[in-house]
């Protein structure tokens, strides 16, 4: 349980107070990605209901490679969102393997509102266009 801690200062007095308030539940969450799984809180089998679950500042999505063909564009609504891939026994990042692919997306991958920040890494990103034909995966 996590617990808040402020520190209140006059002059040279200092003091702490701590509360029993648990902030929990506003916790930064990581979400996986992985059509193999079996679906859990925490883990799905699509992107668009790993964005589903967004909630916090912070959270993270890891996807497992494989080739995922989005429908519709990938919309972030939480700050400092962390977007990455992630092998499921290493670990490690895996764009070559993690694939993103457009060709039934009617315009870009992945959309931000220029506020939030996110992070985005280890993905390879194909098959993407904009409206007017442009190509475009990542709009921030």
């Amino acid at each position: 349980m996590k617990k808040l801690l402020a520190v209140l200062t006059d002059g040279l007095r200092f003091g702490v107070l701590v509360t029993g308030v648990s902030y929990g539940a506003f916790a930064a969450q990581t979400i996986i990605v992985d059509p193999a799984a079996e679906e859990t809180a925490t883990t799905v089998k699509t992107l668009e209901a790993a964005f589903a679950k967004l909630a916090n500042s912070g959270d993270t999505i890891l996807v497992r490679p494989g080739t995922y063909y989005l429908t519709q564009t990938l919309t972030n609504k939480v700050a400092n969102l962390i977007f990455k891939s992630a092998d499921a026994v290493t670990g490690e990042i895996d764009r070559e393997n993690t694939i993103l692919d457009g060709s039934q997306c009617p315009e870009r991958a992945f959309y931000s509102n220029g506020k939030s920040k996110p992070t985005i890494n280890g993905f390879t990103f194909r098959n993407f266009t904009q409206s007017g034909g442009a190509g475009g995966a990542v709009y921030l």
